[in-house]
């Protein structure tokens, strides 16, 4: 005796539709995570995500295998409708593919286009000249402040004890408007000038005693690099601050 098929209630649609959109949503949620661990490059979370990637698929694809294994016995029973559902899962899966492939083909077309973009000799190019400009840049800027604090000029307007820390930086911006502090370090006269953001606490300078470049320093996103030199048994550090 054939079974009675029974049309789909409005409460299994309902749970159709939920399920459907649950579904989405887990979809979305699972390509930001991909996505978000890709771009920030945590290999803490890596194994997580590959097994999540693998797991959702495959257990999408086992559901959709025994439902369709479900309707093909129903059809083979000749239970009422399993013939309507084949043409309707046919129809519904030739939809997918024919949205889907174009849409798959435009995004790996655009994927490869940016890739080699991204990826071409000229850009390559343009980032090591960038590259060896930034390192010139540097090394110029190192070059000033060495020159600046050998000089004889820089020597006789520091020793000279009559002139104010005002005196001195208006003489030294007057000749090097690039340097931005300046620190004149003796043991009973300690003197600051430029901004305050620059300069060098002591416990930065202990393991510093030499002459020559500091540590290159980031403030606020912003490179300062700083020579130190010994004039008239003190210490002075000039700093600039790089565009």
């Amino acid at each position: 005796m054939k079974k009675l098929y029974r049309m789909p209630s409005y409460r299994s649609v309902s749970f159709i539709i939920v399920l459907y959109t649950i579904i989405i949503i887990l979809v979305l949620f699972w390509a930001s995570q991909l996505l978000g661990t890709i771009t920030r490059d945590d290999p803490g979370q890596m194994p997580v995500i590959l097994v999540l990637s693998i797991l959702f698929p495959s257990a999408l694809l086992v559901l959709s295998g025994l439902n369709f294994s479900r309707v093909i016995m129903q059809r083979r029973a000749g239970v009422p409708g399993s013939r309507l559902r084949m043409r309707m899962i046919g129809s519904f899966t030739l939809i997918v593919f024919v949205a889907a492939f174009p849409l798959g083909l435009l995004s790996s077309l655009f994927l490869k286009t940016a890739i080699d973009l991204w990826l071409a000799p000229g850009n390559g190019m343009a980032l090591e000249a960038g590259e060896n400009l930034a390192l010139e840049y540097h090394g110029d800027t190192l070059k000033r402040l060495e020159s600046l604090a050998e000089s004889q000029y820089l020597s006789e307007l520091i020793t000279g004890n009559s002139r104010d820390a005002g005196d001195i930086w208006n003489k030294i911006v007057d000749v090097a408007p690039y340097v931005n502090a300046v620190q004149i370090m003796k043991d009973k006269d300690s003197r600051m000038m430029g901004n305050p953001e620059l300069f060098l606490q002591d416990a930065q300078l202990s393991d510093y005693s030499n002459n020559g470049p500091l540590p290159r320093r980031v403030i606020h996103g912003k490179t300062i690099l700083s020579w130190q030199h010994s004039i008239d048994g003190g210490m002075v550090i000039l700093s600039t601050l790089l565009a």
